[in-house]
């Protein structure tokens, strides 16, 4: 069929960023029958998620970019090369907020069989390939203009005042709109896509990329002979030209660090996308199968969508001229106020995980920390009382759930999932037996304004270090456990082969060493601002967003497979007491879910908006707010307590299981004297009051409802 009109394009077309043959018409399928596309179909809800996230990022961090340029605070970016950054962010932005929008929700609707689909996502695909074509190229070659603009002000800094002028800047800028929107237009125009493609892929994804890594390198070297003539101009060797010449060997160093990170982003984000399109092009085989889309779609489109993301951070946001015009903007011009108690305090105490107020304070002195923080020091009273209740309920928890995995009465805990809970009432542990007792005493020896809390200082920083651990280890291993709860939904048949106790003990004991590692990184050497923008935006934002989407996903295929369960029922004979314990466990299910996701929210994102807000606009709160900022990052710190506590309680002991468990083991201790043949009745007891259910079904979590035995899985 002629695969160049519009109308006859399947929903199951490469939606890559590039120019993509329409493949054969496959509708989408709402019978029996099987559709071959339906893993395309998977992993493009999967990657629906992802744009709806990056989208959102791509946004914000260039809608910030745009405001910082039009405010300009610091009457810094009314230069010539700034319309290439505009440029550059009003690509982004135009992709993120039309071409990605249109394919999440074109492959949300491809996912649930909407009825809809084709008819809908027809228009929104072929509008959005025709921007996304359009952005890519005029991305590149803003890069490439922008590359060669450095590289003149490098080479010839005295001509560069004549050759780069504002007007031809936004000439170029408009230049660049005008022929990336008229090439896009070429199919539409006539030409045959095939050709338009190999040019698109040649010269654009190709051509474009290589030439400007060749800028990047001709600019370091160029960066290396400026900086070598200057160094053979200075004879002398004074301490202040030894500190000049320090000074230039981090000048170059940090050169050498950025113009090599630019390559490997610019590099990583766009080839694979031109070796995909190179495989597609010229291959023989079928490029509109699923296996070419799913690798088209996860490895190119994807790293596509995250250089959009990328630009503003690597061409903006890492330098601190950029981060300081944005503060001005958001503080709305004001001065900054002398440095109070609170500004040393919040300085000291950068770090944006728990407890992080505890160590700016500590080392200070006693009298002017009391003097100033009076307030704290009455919530931070407050705190050590309710740290004090938790503490031991969280010790007995965990301790009362590593006994039942110990003991094991009833032999249903020698599964690789009970390895997950270990490693968590393990971290949860430590927590309480180490991280909050200090923190408790130092809490009461500075309110009570004790000789010996000037002491404190060294065991505040070492909590300081510690306290990032447990709630990272935390988040992985729920994170961890959950794809384990989704596979069992999802493919309980492939359980025993995909998941063994092997492979969860070193899932576990990795999560443990990355960990550990990731906390000793200042003692490295490494910033500790770069570590605490790693664990925001990694450990924090990205771990529980993507665990928090598996919970749903995890929700919807158990909706599914309960629709299956009560379509066979009606086909065979099931009576109303089958059917209600269906819907009992469906209801159950949903109530479990609920409140796993509620935890989830409520434990986290307190502390991540506050360790958000802390990490980008510090002074200002500090400024504003003084020591209410501290008082909030210390109830914050509170939630994480509780979550420490809840743990046991959420993923073990609300399940019958684990209570008949711990009853067995304790009735075990008294009745030692008991002979072989009671035990072993009291274990039959205990596993008929649980379900008559086998070793293995009791081994799933309650989240696997593994009452669906009946239900065929396939």
């Amino acid at each position: 069929m002629d695969s160049k009109s519009p109308t006859k394009c399947s929903t199951s077309m490469n939606f890559t960023g590039n120019l993509s043959l329409c493949p054969t018409v496959q509708p989408v399928l709402l019978g029996p029958m099987v559709n071959p596309f339906d893993e395309f179909y998977k992993f493009a809800f999967g990657s629906a998620i992802y744009i709806i996230i990056v989208s959102f990022i791509t946004i914000l961090a260039n809608g910030l970019l745009l405001v910082v340029f039009f405010f300009d605070p610091l009457k810094i970016f009314r230069t010539a090369t700034t319309y290439f950054l505009i440029g550059l962010a009003l690509v982004d932005i135009l992709t993120a907020a039309s071409q990605e929008p249109m394919y999440a929700t074109c492959f949300i609707m491809m996912y649930l069989r909407h009825p809809d689909t084709l008819t809908t996502c027809t228009p929104l695909l072929n509008v959005g390939q025709v921007i996304a074509v359009a952005a890519m190229n005029a991305s590149f070659l803003i890069v490439l203009a922008f590359t060669i603009t450095q590289y003149i002000v490098v080479v010839s800094p005295l001509k560069y005042g004549r050759r780069v002028t504002k007007s031809r800047v936004v000439i170029c800028v408009l230049a660049i709109y005008a022929y990336s929107i008229l090439f896009s237009l070429f199919p539409v125009m006539g030409i045959a896509e095939e050709i338009v493609q190999k040019i698109d892929n040649i010269f654009h994804s190709i051509t474009l990329v290589y030439v400007t890594i060749i800028f990047y390198i001709l600019l370091y070297v160029a960066f290396r002979k400026k900086m070598a003539a200057s160094e053979s101009l200075r004879e002398d060797k004074t301490t202040q030209a030894r500190g000049r010449e320090n000074k230039q060997t981090g000048v170059e160093r940090k050169f050498i660090i950025v113009n090599f990170l630019l390559i490997a982003i610019l590099f990583l984000t766009s080839q694979p996308s031109a070796i995909l399109w190179i495989y597609r092009l010229y291959s023989n085989e079928n490029p509109n199968s699923p296996r070419v889309l799913i690798v088209n779609l996860m490895v190119a489109d994807n790293l596509l969508y995250l250089k959009f993301l990328l630009d503003p951070f690597v061409y903006a946001w890492r330098i601190p001229k950029y981060r300081q015009a944005l503060k001005n903007v958001l503080r709305c011009g004001r001065e900054e106020p002398e440095t109070t108690f609170s500004d040393r305090v919040m300085a000291q105490s950068q770090k944006p995980s728990n407890s992080s107020v505890c160590t700016g304070a500590a080392g200070l002195d006693s009298q002017e920390g009391m003097m100033h923080v009076e307030e704290f020091s009455k919530a931070a009273f407050g705190s050590s009382i309710f740290i004090i209740i938790v503490s031991p309920m969280t010790i007995v928890a965990n301790s009362l759930l590593l006994v039942t995995f110990l003991v094991d009465p009833l032999k249903i805990f020698r599964n690789p999932t009970s390895y997950f809970l270990i490693g968590l009432a393990i971290v949860d542990l430590l927590t309480a037996l180490i991280q909050e007792p200090i923190y408790a005493t130092c809490f009461m020896l500075m309110y009570f304004q004790h000789p010996s809390w000037t002491k404190c200082e060294s065991w505040m920083e070492f909590a300081f270090y510690f306290s990032a651990f447990p709630v990272s280890i935390s988040a992985s291993i729920v994170f961890a456990f959950t794809l384990t709860q989704y596979i069992v939904v999802t493919s309980p048949l492939k359980l025993g082969r995909m998941i063994t106790k092997k492979k969860a003990l070193l899932s576990v004991f990795a999560i443990y060493l990355y960990h550990t590692l990731f906390c000793c990184l200042p003692l490295m050497g490494i910033p500790q601002k770069t570590k605490h923008a790693i664990d925001l935006f990694f450990h924090r934002y990205a771990v529980v967003l993507v665990t928090i989407v598996v919970y749903i996903i995890l929700h919807y295929t158990m909706k599914k497979k309960m629709t299956a369960g009560r379509s066979l029922q009606n086909e065979g004979s099931s009576t109303s007491r089958e059917e209600g314990r269906h819907a009992q466990v469906q209801r159950s299910f949903v109530r479990i879910n609920v409140v796993l996701l509620i935890i989830m929210i409520m434990f986290f994102v307190p502390s991540v908006l506050l360790m958000t807000i802390r990490f980008f606009l510090d002074d200002i709160f500090t400024a504003r707010y003084g020591i209410r900022v501290l008082v909030v990052n210390l109830m914050t710190d509170n939630v994480l307590y509780l979550k420490f506590l809840f743990d046991p309680i959420v993923y073990a002991w609300r399940m019958s299981k684990y209570r008949k468990s711990l009853k067995s083991t304790v009735y075990r201790n008294k009745d030692k004297q008991s002979s072989r043949s009671e035990g072993e009745t009291k274990i039959t007891d205990a596993r008929g009051q649980i379900g008559e259910l086998t070793s293995a079904e009791l081994n799933k979590s309650a989240i696997t409802l593994l009452s669906f035995k009946n239900v065929s899985t396939d």
